[in-house]
């Protein structure tokens, strides 16, 4: 009979299970151990459990004895994940092994899995949402010095919620 960890071999002697397995019973007929499931990793040899990998980190496959950090641009909120979710669009991150994804900056946006959320370009509007909207046909957008503005006829008009260009209100 082995003990945990190990498993019988060859129906003459107990070995111990690899990194990336593990033997919870101990039996006398166990002739393999069990490969850590997705989501799960063993650093060890000779372990009767996996362990879970920590928020931000996942294990794709089985049989993992360590978990991978998510990559820019994606996340893992819980542990024991076995992939990384897109950042959804409105949010971004430059990081690795991250649990959440930060929030677009009204006069930003972004797209699903983005890095960095972009400046809106000139003639829309954008309220830290997934896309840019175009102005309409009477208001065209600025941005300058880092304000969102508004122009109508040549005049600035300052873009108050930034939500949209008719919002705007007349700068003394």
């Amino acid at each position: 009979m082995c003990a945990e960890g190990q498993y019988f071999k060859d129906g003459v002697s107990c070995h111990t299970c690899p990194m990336g397995t593990f033997m919870e019973q101990v039996a006398h007929g166990n002739t393999e151990c069990e490969p850590c499931e997705p989501g799960h990793y063993q650093p060890d040899e000779g372990m009767n459990e996996c362990y879970p990998c920590g928020a931000g980190t996942f294990a794709e496959a089985e049989g993992q004895d360590s978990c991978d950090p998510c990559l820019p641009g994606t996340y893992a909120s819980s542990g024991g994940a076995d992939h990384c979710d897109p950042c959804p669009p409105g949010s971004a991150t430059e990081s690795v092994g991250m649990t959440s994804c930060n929030p677009c900056n009204h006069g930003t946006y972004s797209g699903l899995g983005a890095l960095v959320c972009l400046d809106c370009e000139h003639g829309f509007y954008c309220p830290g949402e997934t896309d840019r909207i175009s102005c309409n046909t009477q208001w065209t957008h600025d941005n300058v010095d880092g304000f969102e503005h508004c122009l109508k006829s040549g005049i600035f008009y300052i873009l108050t919620c930034l939500t949209q260009c008719t919002f705007c209100v007349k700068l003394a």
